[in-house]
């Protein structure tokens, strides 16, 4: 009877151990099951901001309106706006070339880049090329080519 006394022993010393790590693990348990609640709380702004800022497809004439009244607000024209559509079918967010020609005051450019960056919508400028120019009052002036990307969902 002795030597199993000595195994008793050891197995209950072993269930203490598990019995313990079983109560970290379901503490554990209930503070992820906390965050999870929060985080679905707040993922529904999240749902709202993300679907703005990547729309669901491209979206161009919302695009077009978003541009046109950035560039009303720094006091700059838009000459032109060229779009493709890229991304192969399988990924899940596309991405679509977007040049915009734009002519204004040389400081305009910074607000309108600023403006750009501010947008809902994601647009990440990859580059700009700025040509210099004067109108017939001597008024110095910009055009600007803005090369940008937009991104939406498949």
């Amino acid at each position: 009877m002795k030597p199993l006394w000595n195994e008793v022993d050891k197995l209950a010393a072993a269930r203490d151990v598990v019995l313990a790590q079983k109560e970290s693990l379901a503490n554990e348990l209930k503070n992820l099951e906390e965050t999870a609640k929060k985080l679905e709380q707040s993922t529904e702004v999240g749902k709202n901001l993300s679907l703005n800022a990547i729309p669901e497809r491209f979206e161009e004439d919302k695009l077009i309106v978003d541009l046109n009244r950035v560039a009303q607000k720094n006091d700059v024209i838009i000459n032109g706006i060229n779009f493709g559509l890229g991304g192969s079918a399988a990924d899940k967010i596309k991405r679509a070339p977007v040049n915009i020609n734009v002519s204004g005051p040389f400081g305009a450019i910074t607000g309108f880049l600023k403006s750009l960056e501010s947008m809902e919508r994601k647009i990440l400028v990859k580059s700009i090329a700025v040509q210099t120019g004067q109108t017939e009052s001597a008024v110095s002036r910009a055009n600007f080519n803005v090369s940008a990307e937009v991104y939406y969902r498949n």
